[in-house]
């Protein structure tokens, strides 16, 4: 009987495993950017360029330029999107840029060979010689080094493959925006600048984003020493104060349990062996508990294409950090909240601005003439101002003489009619 019970028990047991087995076994999905659902304003579609925004970050790979530029170019399309703005497909717009000399490729010199004489001088600095001797030798390898990259620079330029440091880039003024916006047939030209983009640390006090130790040694360090002159100070702070926290509550501990607790040197072995638990523990709360950071900050300027003026610039700069210790902390999450949470609020006020602000800009017009000293451009707003009131004066008499020539066509009709 017994045996039979175990049988079955082992028979559902085994049947349980297959179920769960059998449901574990697919794929787990998850969307984490879905496609953007524009909503047109007042229904109606338009183009737009969006041209490479200048990075100002400071010191950077090439790539790591291009993938910011990219990461951005990226979610202002979805954004511009989103309202009814249709962008221009990038490649398009790079291989435009390059024809016009605005953008130009370059090819990164690959690092010169080393040279019998380089390679000697190579093998000398691992000698004995004195700091000034090695000195010396750093400075003619960085000569010999400087010699051969200028060969490869001057050879490459004679196959037209390095663009020359001389040679100057086409301004993208009024007249490359024109014709941009002709070729793409679009009326606005969106440009703009990377201020800021990097990953820090925030510093916060929220024990639910630094855990609980590290707010407990960093309060502690602030409330008595303040603010440490550099970082290998503020660790040996928290050291001392971790050892002085254990050490005291072992003693009082001693004091409050133990025969002759009060005798320090008694337990002596015990109060160190706690004072050196405690700076421990204050060294991983100084190492642990950082809060990861990204900033991102971005100008976005908007440009008619037919004139060149302005119509539209603002500035977005977004801070994202975890919001507890449990939340996502790599930089890359991080990194695309931002950009996206920048390119959101950036683009949502130029829709604003659009649907209220831009119908009130009054209009600018130019002429361009070419004569004997070359291209003058001269603004005839004014002008075309009043040709536009004259014109509209004559509408509204126009609209009278018809009114009253219906009025006197009506008279003459009742007039036969008696």
């Amino acid at each position: 009987m017994e045996r039979g019970r175990f049988s079955q028990l082992l028979l559902f047991s085994f049947l349980v495993s297959l179920l769960l087995l059998g449901g574990a076994c697919g794929h787990k999905v998850q969307h984490v950017i879905t496609p953007v659902k524009p909503e047109p304003i007042e229904g109606e579609w338009h183009r737009i360029v969006i041209l490479p925004l200048a990075d100002y970050t400071g010191s950077s790979t090439l790539y790591e330029a291009w993938r910011r530029n990219v990461l951005v170019s990226e979610a202002l399309q979805d954004e511009f999107y989103r309202y009814g703005f249709m962008p221009a497909p990038q490649e398009e717009v790079y291989t435009l840029l390059m024809k016009m000399g605005v953008v130009k490729q370059l090819q990164i010199l690959e690092p010169p060979e080393i040279t019998a004489g380089s390679d000697i001088i190579l093998h000398e600095l691992k000698g004995p010689w004195s700091k000034t001797m090695k000195d010396e030798l750093i400075d003619a390898l960085r000569h010999n080094l400087a010699l051969s990259y200028e060969e490869k620079s001057l050879s490459l330029r004679k196959r037209n493959e390095l663009i020359p440091p001389e040679e100057k880039f086409a301004p993208l003024d009024a007249k490359a925006i024109d014709k941009i916006g002709r070729i793409f047939g679009s009326r606005f030209v969106v440009r703009g600048r990377i201020l800021e983009f990097r990953a820090g640390e925030e510093e916060t006090y929220d024990p639910l984003r630094r855990g609980l130790l590290p707010f407990f040694f960093d309060l502690e360090q602030r409330l008595i020493f303040g603010i440490a002159r550099s970082e290998t100070y503020e660790t040996l702070q928290k050291v001392s104060l971790g050892a002085a926290t254990g050490t005291g509550a072992s003693y009082g501990w001693a004091t409050k349990h133990l025969e002759e607790g009060s005798k320090f040197c008694k337990y002596a072995g015990r109060h160190i062996g706690w004072g050196v638990l405690g700076a421990y523990a204050a060294y991983l709360a100084h190492e642990g508990g950082r809060v990861p950071q990204v900033v991102v900050q971005i100008r976005l300027i908007v440009q008619d294409s037919v004139t060149g003026d302005v119509l539209w610039a603002n500035r977005a700069e977004v801070r994202t950090s975890p919001e507890t210790i449990f939340a996502p902390k790599e930089v890359s999450i991080l990194r695309d909240k931002a950009i996206m949470e920048a390119a959101k609020s950036l683009v949502s006020d130029f829709a604003a601005f659009y649907k209220k602000g831009l119908p009130k800009i009054k209009p600018i017009y130019k002429e361009v003439s070419l004569g004997k000293e070359g291209i003058t451009v001269r603004d005839i707003t004014e002008e075309v101002e009043k040709a536009k009131a004259y014109a509209d004066e004559a509408k509204e008499a126009a609209r009278d003489a018809r009114s009253s020539a219906e009025k006197a066509e009506r008279i003459f009709e009742k007039m036969l009619e008696k």
